[in-house]
């Protein structure tokens, strides 16, 4: 799951223990069905990426490349 860049609160899902009527928790990390998940989930991939030596195209931010000895790597998202 990907890092959120906002605050972001929910209700507790029924049958959890509530400790005051309202209560809510803050999520520390994106859940599926948040607007903002799939931008969070390719950002980290994207990350992740980067860390093993893919370079993201300047053209089309779904396109990554490697470079190595033998060839090129392409891996479109």
């Amino acid at each position: 799951n990907g890092d959120l860049k906002e605050e972001i609160y929910m209700k507790l899902p029924p049958g959890m223990p509530m400790i005051a009527p309202h209560e809510v928790c803050k999520l520390r990390r994106s859940l599926y069905g948040l607007k903002q998940a799939p931008r969070a989930w390719f950002e980290k991939f994207r990350d992740t990426l980067l860390t093993f030596s893919f370079t993201q195209s300047q053209y089309d931010s779904s396109l990554f490349f490697h470079k190595t000895t033998t060839g090129m790597v392409f891996l479109l998202v």
